[in-house]
C-alpha cells in the first residue's frame, strides 16, 4: 500500500494546499463573487501542470504542485458551485455558509469590518486632501499683521481664511465704533467680515472681551476703556448678554463725553 501511495505523496500534500485555497474562495463568496473563480484558477493551474510535465518531466515537483493544486482546487471548487443554493441570492454566501451557520456569521462580521475599514479610509483620504489643498494653499504666503488688516481693509476673504490659519487673529478695534459706538462699525471690521471671521474661529473672545475694560495710558483721543468706544451689538455678538449690559451701563455711567 506504501509503495502505491508513495509516487501520490507529492500530488496529495499540495492538493491539501489547493483544497485549502478552494475552501477559502467558497468562504470569501461574498467578496469574490462566486465559486467559479476557484473553477478557473483550478483549471489554470492544470494546463500549467501539464505543459511542466512536457518540459520538465511527470517527476519535477513544480508539475506535481501544478497538477496537484489544481486539480484538487478545481474539483472542490466545481462541488461547492453545483451544490450551492438556487434560490435568488441564496448562492451569495457560498456552499460552506449555506450549511454551516458559523461560518456565515464569520461572513457578516468580516464583511462588516471590511466596509468600516473602507469608510475609514474614505475618510483618511478625503482629510488627507485637505491637508494637501491647505498646504497648497498656505504655501508661498507670509501674512505679516500688516497684509492681514489691507486684507481686512479690502474684504479679501480668501487671504483673511489663511491669515486665521496661519495664526492670526482679530483685534480689539473689531469693536470699535466711535465713542459709545455712535459711528457704527468702521470699513475693516464690517458687519460682513466679523462673521466671517467667526466663522473660521479668528475672534479670540477670552482675550479680547477683558480688554473691553482695561484703562488705555494713551493721552489723545482713544484714553479710556474700550468699552467708551464700543458697538454694543458686536459686544453681545462676540462677548455674550451680560457682557453687553456691563459695557452698556459704563457707557451710560461714562458722562466724560455726552
Amino acid at each position: 500500500m506504501r509503495a502505491f501511495l508513495q509516487p501520490l505523496e507529492k500530488y496529495l500534500s499540495f492538493g491539501a494546499i489547493g483544497g485549502l485555497i478552494g475552501v477559502c474562495n467558497d468562504i470569501a463568496t461574498p467578496l469574490a463573487g462566486s465559486n467559479i473563480y476557484g473553477v478557473m484558477a483550478g483549471v489554470v493551474a492544470l494546463v500549467l501542470g501539464f505543459l511542466a510535465a512536457g518540459t520538465l518531466g511527470i517527476r519535477s515537483d513544480i508539475t506535481k504542485g501544478l497538477l496537484g493544486v489544481g486539480a484538487i482546487m478545481a474539483a472542490l471548487s466545481l462541488f461547492f458551485l453545483t451544490q450551492e443554493p438556487s434560490g435568488p441570492n441564496d448562492g451569495d454566501t457560498g456552499y460552506l455558509a449555506s450549511r454551516f451557520s458559523i461560518i456565515e456569521k464569520a461572513q457578516g462580521e468580516l464583511v462588516k469590518k471590511l466596509g468600516d475599514i473602507h469608510e475609514e479610509t474614505v475618510k483618511i483620504a478625503d482629510n488627507t486632501s485637505k491637508i494637501a489643498e491647505n498646504t497648497n494653499d498656505l504655501r508661498g504666503f507670509s501674512i505679516d499683521e500688516t497684509r492681514f488688516v489691507q486684507a481686512l481693509d479690502n474684504g479679501d476673504k480668501r487671504t483673511v481664511a489663511l491669515a486665521c490659519k496661519s495664526g492670526m487673529r482679530a483685534s480689539s478695534f473689531i469693536f470699535h465704533g466711535g465713542i459709545h459706538g455712535r459711528d457704527g462699525p468702521d470699513g475693516t471690521y464690517s458687519d460682513d467680515m466679523v462673521s466671517f471671521l467667526m466663522n473660521q474661529s479668528c475672534v479670540n473672545a477670552e482675550k479680547l472681551c477683558p480688554e473691553l475694560f482695561r484703562m488705555k495710558t494713551s493721552t489723545d483721543f482713544l484714553a479710556g476703556p474700550g468699552a467708551r468706544f464700543a458697538l454694543l451689538d458686536r459686544v453681545g455678538l462676540i462677548c455674550g448678554a451680560k457682557v453687553r449690559k456691563q459695557v452698556a451701563d459704563w457707557q451710560e455711567g461714562d458722562t466724560a463725553y455726552r
